[in-house]
């Protein structure tokens, strides 16, 4: 009865669209949905509006199957019971109803009914003559007593609550119909890719049937060896990556906003003029596309955003120096496949070997690829293992975090590196795994295998000096960068 489906919507008579998810009723479009999404498009995110719509279909169809209940808080309030009960009889097993929702987790539960508040609230001030669905209240004199009891609280426990009033206020009363709190729970370490491991995963675990992923092996190295979220390095140009003027054998890799970064510099008008803009007129400009935050296919990825190094991009800072010039040269065999390649889109990952040839590479298939080379060198893929859920990439990138935490590195040069600058860990030379990688049959015209590199191990400069120096000569070149664990990169 109810369907959510993709939609481009025009607000105005120009040729201009957003593609929005839109949630279809027997009557047509719920435009009271489409207005909200419409309304917060500049602030929230595709995933946001899919997860928004879902409940709102989850309370019309809710609303479906009860249609003798006219009290819209009493309504709303029994639907948040059910999130958390389902709607089985456990006697009897079967569901009147025939809504069959099985009991949700509290957090998707608390998550629906937030959703769910928000909207009706918003719906509420736009339309003043719609009934609230889960007023807020105000309480008897005892319950008010009870509140404010919960805030002096909170005000003592509070770091800064001595800048708090000193009375709650009335208006921040809350709403009626609230999620269930959950049990507090001690934090432990994030799950992380061993890092043992690691090189084995690049160089064994990246190649199959003596076929190397060099696309594979760049990626893992941005998330491993950078700390970059699973979904930022879909956005990357092939321009972005460059030598770096420094230190020439290290690769230089500059994530750009996927919106307001910088176009690439070679970027001409019509009359070969150098051209300046940002990334979202570029591909509208030059490929007809829109920045992949707001795709609605599996071509989507995501940008959390948080701290950028500069206007607006996010530079690299390799935890292990070598792990740069590793990508460098990982890069120039890359680009040598893609050379061969048709494309109509400037994104660096592309598909190599299955249609549409040329084609944006995504993170689906990324994760796949992951998973199959853990296989491939005998790691269960599991949360444990670096992947929570099914297959998703994240740990890999919270190894970066956690190997700052485990190092020999002092109390600030640590804090230093979980701010993304890099740790002065060296190898001695011949110990480098990608000079023992050999050219694909298409590259050299043989049917060489490779071969994995063997283990090396990490030489800790032993020298504070040695290690102050780099740190000052570091720190005048470039400012340190936020890390993706900081908290402050954590917001949404």
């Amino acid at each position: 009865m109810f369907v959510t489906v993709k939609a481009r919507v025009y607000t105005d008579a120009t040729g201009v669209y957003t593609e929005l998810p839109v949630l279809l009723t027997p009557a047509g479009v719920l435009e009271s949905l489409l207005d909200y999404c419409l309304y917060r498009s500049h602030d929230r995110s595709l995933m946001w509006m899919k997860k928004v719509t879902r409940s709102v279909r989850m309370f019309l169809e809710y609303l479906q199957t009860n249609p003798t209940e006219h009290d819209s808080y009493r309504l709303f309030q029994n639907f948040a019971q059910r999130l958390y009960t389902g709607t089985f009889d456990l006697e009897t097993g079967i569901d009147p109803s025939r809504l069959c929702w099985a009991p949700r987790s509290p957090q998707d539960a608390s998550h629906i009914i937030a959703n769910l508040t928000d909207f009706f609230d918003w719906l509420s001030e736009m339309r003043p003559e719609v009934e609230k669905v889960n007023p807020r209240y105000s309480g008897g004199a005892f319950d008010r007593q009870t509140d404010d009891a919960a805030y002096q609280f909170r005000r003592s426990k509070a770091f800064l609550g001595h800048s708090w009033a000193t009375n709650a206020s009335p208006a921040r009363t809350g709403h009626r119909v609230r999620g269930r709190r959950l049990p507090k729970v001690e934090k432990g370490e994030p799950p992380a890719f061993p890092e043992e491991r690691f090189e084995e995963l690049l160089f064994k675990g990246f190649c199959a049937v003596g076929r190397p992923d060099y696309r594979g092996m760049l990626i893992t190295l941005l998330l491993h060896g950078a700390g970059f979220r699973e979904s930022e390095p879909f956005h990357l140009y092939i321009s972005d990556v460059f030598p770096d003027p420094a230190t020439p054998s290290q690769a230089k890799v500059l994530i750009h906003h996927p919106s307001y970064g910088s176009a690439p510099v070679d970027w001409c008008d019509d009359l070969g003029r150098p051209r300046k803009g940002i990334r979202a007129e570029y591909l509208a400009h030059h490929f007809g596309l829109v920045p992949r935050t707001d795709v609605m296919d599996r071509r989507h990825a995501g940008w959390k955003g948080g701290t950028h190094d500069a206007a607006y991009y996010k530079l690299a800072f390799w935890f292990l120096p070598e792990y740069g010039e590793w990508f460098l040269h990982l890069w120039h065999r890359y680009l040598e496949q893609v050379a061969r390649m048709e494309r109509d889109h400037p994104f660096a990952f592309i598909n190599l070997n299955r249609a549409p040839l040329g084609a944006m590479y995504t993170l689906t298939q990324y994760n796949k690829a992951h998973a199959a080379a853990c296989e491939r060198i005998g790691l269960t893929v599991s949360k444990t293992l670096g992947r929570p859920r099914t297959v998703t990439a994240m740990p890999m990138a919270a190894a970066y975090s956690t190997l700052a935490s485990t190092s020999s590195l002092s109390a600030a040069s640590c804090t230093t590196l979980l701010w993304r600058a890099r740790k002065f860990i060296r190898r001695p030379a011949a110990e480098r795994p990608w000079q023992n990688l050999q050219l694909l049959p298409s590259d050299c015209g043989k049917d060489t295998p490779v071969r994995p590199p063997q283990p090396t191990s990490c030489c800790t400069a032993s020298s504070a000096m040695y290690e102050k120096l780099l740190w000052l000569r570091r720190k005048q070149s470039q400012r340190p960068r936020v890390s993706p664990f900081h908290p402050t990169r954590r917001k949404e």
